[in-house]
């Protein structure tokens, strides 16, 4: 299904059509939330109180005649990525080297389009965003692997080591689209964070994969490995898939 984009006139101020796509994005998703829980607890009420009459007294009508869902079928909501989390440990107990425990792929949809028209933002540039994986705590230790449960207190960042052109993470009110420049992650034990991948590319056409490399870094760690996350316009089916602390 395709997702609608907002339209800007503008190109000159892209900043801020960026800016304004990292707030929305996640008040959207609380939105849809509160949508629902507002119509579940409207069918509630009816049931508790009744309909009031033309005349404004108070109907006696029983809950059982009430409408119900398959009367008033709440809407159905537009496919979306999949939330995932990237997990964050050391290969050491207290020590070694910054590890994850697993890599995602960071699917993106279209958030806007910068002077073109139509559907498909013909003449102009569409700018596409995804907000997982996101980065937490890790859960649970994996000796195998290894990995480890990083103390609390230990600040991590992230340093872009390679990018692709038209591709660029936001994190912690930073814009990372350049090797070498690095963003703050989190600290321990409040390591969650969920960054904004974002690609850019012209309209009325499907955008190619695009990659970021990065590693972790945090004081008393070793580095970790180069991670390469690919981002890639999503295009099937989505779900939350997350935990409640993500």
């Amino acid at each position: 299904m395709r997702q609608k984009v907002r339209h800007f006139d503008a190109l000159n101020d892209r900043g801020a059509v960026v800016r304004f796509i990292r707030m929305s994005i996640h008040s959207n998703f609380e939105l849809s939330k509160c949508l629902r829980l507002a119509l579940g607890v409207g069918f509630l009420l009816i049931a508790a109180q009744g309909c009031d009459d033309d005349d404004g007294k108070r109907g006696s009508a029983p809950a059982t005649a009430t409408p119900t869902a398959t009367a008033s079928p709440i809407p159905t909501e537009e496919p979306h990525p999949p939330h995932t989390i990237t997990r964050v440990g050391s290969t050491q107990a207290g020590g070694g080297k910054l590890t994850i425990d697993e890599n995602f792929t960071a699917f993106v949809v279209p958030e806007a389009c910068l002077g073109g028209t139509g559907d498909d933002c013909e003449g102009g540039t569409i700018v596409y965003i995804g907000d997982s994986p996101g980065f937490n705590n890790l859960q649970t230790e994996n000796p195998a692997q290894p990995i480890y449960k990083l103390p609390d207190g230990v600040t991590v960042n992230i340093e872009v080591t390679a990018i692709d052109a038209g591709a660029s993470l936001g994190i912690s009110g930073m814009s990372l689209d350049a090797a070498g420049e690095i963003g703050l992650v989190n600290t321990t034990p409040e390591l969650h964070n969920h960054p904004e991948w974002t690609l850019v590319a012209p309209g009325g056409t499907h955008p190619e994969d695009k990659h970021i490399t990065y590693r972790l870094l945090a004081n008393g760690f070793a580095a970790s490995d180069e991670i390469t996350v690919t981002l890639s316009v999503f295009e099937g089916e989505g779900g939350d898939g997350h935990d409640d602390d993500d």
